[in-house]
């Protein structure tokens, strides 16, 4: 009752605010409402009084609607109550509209504008749209007069053509005689054709120079470019969340992985003893989130699977454990959770201390040449789990005997040797028999020229336990190899050079490709640079061709905030060197990336392509619009998780009903919803197959529209790629 009652004081304080409830006359200012967050508050911690009451102040975001207040509690005594009470927020006049997720230049749309009035009495309304040089009006309307009913819903319809790309605001003004109202939304405006992202990253040394190439076909405007100085690895850990907070998080591992650097935020902190209760608070807010949302995913009899159906899988159950066990020292995790994982996955071990990889049952035999290396790895990866989780080491004495079974002169594949020593160690760190696996492991490092860099690769292009193949092998296979070495300290070891190959594999928007090679990488990041960095100032001077365009003075206390330079202003055609120098003597890495947009091609891919059918001719408002897409792998080995983004393009609006059936017929996995796409999940894809697939949309508004491209990927190596060209749509006016 008394968690009701901090409900009801916050909508108290909504009724006393005189701006949410005050009548304004015609020719007086009108307040404009423009913040609407998702998320109104987050307080992981509010302190009662000795009588279980709080009071709690805060300002209330502008949207109309009725928010969701979750509220949990404890007691000093560890009785745990919950509840979550609904918190109206309503005015009896107001106005809105309608915008899509994004537009593209050159589209023209008629955008739906709403006027509410739930006043007793009729009122006339003025309605102004705010004039934007983004946009032109295709029709001269200055002022719209509307007359309504009490208690009366009415829309206008406001047609605009856009003209520029780039983040605009769109504001409708609507007075009236008894009260006034105004909403400024905010939308993104695309280049036409498509995207195409470019990076390079590395270390600075000295005057570091950077080479940027933007092709002359490049669609005008399109090219923008950010340069992005990292001062620490914290730094790195910060922009690896939200890289993978912004991929697509549908399956178990992927929401796992989205919690994951969130951990190592936790640890950090922790670890160099630094202050930042912001930071901290939003962390944990993720975790509590995250949990919450990971639980879903366990199976009936124990265990995880990617999409929380039967049977569990027991690498991505040794993954769940490892970062339970690790979310535990950080947030209070239900040890019985912990316990009957870590048994589960004992269960599924064979007499000789082994476990099978998921490609064959508990009794099967070798299905492939390669399937000794297979078990070797799956029993690698499972021990490491179960070590780092305190398994009782007397429990993993014949599984140890298991991995030193294999002689590390017989281990010629860095990624299995890696994982053989990552678990060695968590059985037992200070046993004097790993460290030949350790000297082995260094042997087989590849080199640079120069030798500033060093990485570790899979053998025979094989893929990881998680699927992931090429580049993200690489990424895993260095980071595995990083997280071996300096958890056993090894002599003449230099992590520099590995962790600087790691800076320089990122990808445009922060992370290593997919949410495993991310979440190694941050792990090997931090674990190479144990000692908080220097917090003396330093200075940066940016050169593009020669010429000053930026410097940037980084005071002391800013040792730990990524430092991000717009260069989009100075992005030509052609080819263009950024030199950037530093001064100080402090480790510093950077990442310049850059995109621009081409004319609408097709890309398929080696493995993959895509194809997707849209109606060519025109479609009346509120009719149905099937979209057809195909998607095949053409090559003779499996496509692990494949993942689609479909448009859903402005004027339209997705029926979700004909994404449940294909859930249901089991054409694909999952599926999300995201603005203006939506994104499909498949398991896998067989050699030299295909899926076809129908999901319909309905067309809401007239428009003459964009078609976003379609893309599809592999989730682990998303180097294997194809992308279908778009297209326009046009949705007519419907003829009553």
């Amino acid at each position: 009752s008394q968690l009701r009652g901090i409900a009801m004081a916050i909508e108290m304080l909504h009724d006393s605010d005189p701006l949410l409830g005050a009548k304004t006359n015609v020719g007086s200012n009108v307040r404009v409402r423009n913040h609407f967050p998702e998320t109104l508050l987050w307080r992981p911690q509010l302190i009662t009084d000795e009588h279980g009451r709080a009071t709690l102040d805060l300002n209330l975001a502008d949207s109309i609607t009725t928010w969701q207040l979750r509220a949990d509690a404890i007691t000093l005594e560890g009785r745990r109550a919950q509840t979550t009470e609904p918190l109206r927020v309503f005015q009896p006049f107001f106005v809105d509209v309608n915008l899509p997720a994004t537009l593209t230049r050159g589209d023209a749309i008629t955008l739906p504008v709403m006027v509410y009035n739930y006043l007793p009495t009729a009122q006339d309304v003025a309605l102004t749209v705010e004039p934007a040089p983004w946009f032109a009006l295709d029709e001269t309307v200055d002022v719209t007069l509307v007359s309504l009913q009490a208690n009366e819903v009415r829309t206008v319809h406001v047609p605009i053509r856009v003209l520029k790309i780039g983040r605009h605001e769109f504001q409708v003004t609507a007075q009236g005689i008894e009260m006034s109202d105004a909403i400024r939304r905010t939308i993104v405006v695309m280049p036409e054709g498509v995207r195409v992202d470019r990076v390079a990253s590395g270390t600075l040394e000295g005057a570091t120079t950077i080479a940027m190439h933007v092709p002359d076909r490049a669609i005008d405007g399109s090219a923008r470019a950010l340069l992005r100085l990292y001062p620490s690895a914290f730094t790195q850990v910060l922009e690896g969340l939200d890289a993978i907070v912004g991929r697509p998080h549908g399956c178990f591992e992927q929401s796992s992985s989205s919690t994951y650097p969130n951990l190592l935020v936790l640890d950090y902190l922790q670890r160099t003893k630094t202050e930042a209760p912001a930071l901290e608070a939003n962390a944990k807010r993720f975790v509590h989130l995250g949990y919450q949302q990971l639980l879903a995913f366990e199976v009936g009899g124990g265990g995880f699977e990617w999409f929380g159906h039967p049977p569990a899988n027991r690498i991505l159950t040794a993954y769940g454990l490892t970062e339970f066990a690790d979310m535990a020292k950080v947030y209070p995790v239900d040890p019985k959770l912990i316990e009957r994982t870590r048994q589960w996955l004992l269960r599924q071990r064979r007499d000789d201390g082994s476990w099978n990889p998921e490609s064959y049952g508990m009794e099967d035999g070798p299905r492939a040449a390669n399937a000794s290396d297979e078990r070797l790895i799956a029993t690698a990866y499972i021990a490491w789990s179960l070590g780092s989780a305190s398994t009782d080491p007397a429990v993993m004495h014949r599984t140890r005997q298991y991995l030193l079974h294999s002689k590390p002169i017989d281990i010629d594949d860095a990624y299995t040797l890696a994982m053989v020593c990552n678990a060695l160690l968590a059985l037992d760190a200070n046993a004097a028999d790993v460290r030949p696996y350790l000297d082995r492991l260094n042997t087989l490092a590849k080199h640079s020229r120069d030798r500033k860099m060093r990485w570790w690769t899979r053998s025979n292009g094989r893929d990881t336990a998680f699927h992931g193949g090429g580049r993200t092998a690489a990424i895993e296979t260095t980071a595995l190899a990083v997280l071996a070495l300096t958890e056993a300290a090894h002599p003449s070891t230099e992590y520099q050079p590995a962790l600087r190959w790691l800076v320089a594999q990122k990808d445009p928007q922060g992370g290593w490709h997919a949410t495993q090679s991310t979440v190694l990488a941050l792990k090997a990041l931090l674990a190479g640079t144990q000692s908080k960095p220097k917090s003396g100032p330093r200075q940066f001077k940016v050169h593009l061709d020669g010429q000053l365009v930026k410097q940037l003075d980084v005071p002391a206390d800013q040792h730990d905030v990524m430092q991000v330079i717009d260069l989009s202003s100075y992005v030509v055609r052609g080819d263009s060197t950024i030199a950037v120098e530093e001064q100080s003597d402090a480790n510093c890495t950077y990442q310049l990336a850059w995109r621009y947009h081409l004319p609408n091609v097709a890309s398929q891919g080696d493995a993959l392509s895509i194809q997707t059918t849209w109606p060519v001719d025109a479609v009346p408002v509120g009719r149905r619009v099937r979209v057809k897409s195909l998607i095949a792998n053409r090559s003779n080995r499996d496509a692990p998780m494949p993942v689609a983004h479909l448009p859903i393009p402005a004027g339209c609006e997705l029926d979700v009903d004909s994404v449940r059936r294909l859930v249901s017929l089991k054409t694909i996995a999952k599926y999300e919803v995201k603005p203006g796409e939506l994104i499909v999940y498949l398991r896998r894809l067989n050699p030299e197959s295909s899926v076809v697939f129908d999901y319909e949309l309905t067309a809401v508004v007239p428009a003459e529209v964009a078609v976003p491209a379609s893309k599809v990927y592999l989730y682990y190596n998303p180097a294997q790629r194809a992308v279908a060209p778009g297209g326009r749509l046009i949705i007519r006016a419907r003829m009553d």
